[in-house]
Order: C-alpha cells, then sequence, then structure tokens
C-alpha cells in the first residue's frame, strides 16, 4: 500500500557564520555579568537571559538579518498588505554539559499594539554548537507536551512492542542538527525542545520570536 501523509510543516533554513565572534563574546558577556543568574522557562538546567537583548547595540546585525527575510514570509504566507512583521523578544540560551530545553512553544502576553496575543514565528541563532550537543527536537502534534519530556508517550501501539522508537511513524519527531552560524525559524506553535548536551562544551544560542502588526 503507497504511504501518503497527511500533514504537512516547514522551518526555514540559512547559515550566516560571520556573526559568530562578536556574538560569542555579547553572549558570554551578558551571562557572566547577570546576577540574576538568568530565566527557568523552558531550560533545565544552563542560563537564559533577559528576553530584550534585540534592543543591544551588539546584536543589531543579528536582528537586521533576520528583518531582512519578512518579506519572503510576507509573500511565501500570503498576507494581506496591511501587516508586517515585527520582532517580539529575543534572549540568550548556554546549555551546559548535562542541560537541555523541555518540550514547550512560545507563546507571548498580551499586548495593545500586537495583533494577536502569541507570536507567529519563532527561530534560533546558533552561535556555538559542539558535537553531541542536543539535536532541536521538533514534535509533529499541537498538543502541550510542556509538563513532559523530549519522548512524549505513544499512545497507538505499546512501547514494548515497538523495536525502533525514533520510527517516523509512530512516533512523530523531527531531529535537526544545527551548525553554528545556522539561523532557524518555525511557527511558533510548533512544539520543539532541545536534547540534552552530551559534550563537555556550553551549547550557546539566541532565541526569538516574531509577531504582527498593523501598518
Amino acid at each position: 500500500m503507497q504511504n501518503i501523509p497527511i500533514f504537512y510543516d516547514l522551518y526555514w533554513k540559512d547559515n550566516f557564520p560571520n556573526e559568530i565572534p562578536h556574538l560569542l563574546k555579547s553572549c558570554m558577556d551578558i551571562m557572566q555579568n547577570d546576577v540574576t543568574g538568568g530565566r527557568r522557562v523552558s531550560n533545565i538546567g544552563g542560563y537564559q537571559s533577559y528576553d530584550t537583548v534585540h534592543t543591544l547595540e551588539n546584536f543589531k546585525p543579528l536582528v537586521d538579518i533576520i528583518e531582512t527575510q519578512y518579506k519572503q514570509f510576507h509573500a511565501e504566507l500570503n498576507l494581506v498588505d496591511q501587516v508586517e512583521f515585527e520582532m517580539n523578544n529575543m534572549w540568550i540560551n548556554v546549555n551546559f554539559p548535562g542541560c537541555h530545553n523541555r518540550l514547550h512553544r512560545h507563546v507571548n502576553p498580551p499586548s495593545l499594539d500586537r495583533i494577536t496575543s502569541s507570536c507567529i514565528l519563532s527561530g534560533t541563532y546558533y552561535v556555538q554548537i559542539p558535537d553531541n550537543s542536543g539535536d532541536l527536537v521538533f514534535h509533529a502534534g499541537r498538543e502541550d507536551y510542556s509538563h513532559m519530556t523530549h519522548e512524549p508517550s505513544i499512545v497507538r501501539i505499546p512501547e514494548i512492542f515497538i523495536k525502533n522508537h525514533k520510527n517516523m511513524h509512530i512516533r512523530p519527531l523531527y531531529r535537526v542538527k544545527p551548525q553554528a552560524g545556522d539561523l532557524l525559524l518555525w511557527f511558533s506553535d510548533l512544539i520543539h525542545g532541545v536534547e540534552p548536551n552530551q559534550s563537555d562544551e556550553n551549547r550557546i544560542s539566541i532565541s526569538f520570536n516574531i509577531g504582527l502588526k498593523l501598518k
């Protein structure tokens, strides 16, 4: 019988390696000078900064790169001319050895100057990605697995009957091995997480959310 997929998702990807040196220094400076010790959101261990780094001068080149992609997104998503994308927030992630990010999706609190109470697109720029420092994992569903691990329970087939738990037909997870300099974007309601950092170095990235506003 023919195997016919019935759902469709995507992510966007490009590589901008020239931004790595100055962003690496900026990320480390912020972490080392953050007297609060950072936030706890999806991160299990490690460090996550405050979410306004897009307003800092050192991060402006990255913001400019992201904003140059808005025209493509607007066209591919067939949006009306009266709306445009805007950067909502941006933050630093540092996963120390052994740390990870649980499965989650991105939402923002309501704001009077935004069309929706949630972001539309989310993404990450990868600054330092050692080998075995954790894949980015997408889950095909839209259920809220924020309280679970990277491997949601299978309800269709008991796990004891399954030989390959990474079989996409029964465990709809998609793994991405990002490289330093990669810029990835996806729809904000797509559930995702980061596997444990099994290297001896820090895994460093910069994440952000993009919303819509009226022109």
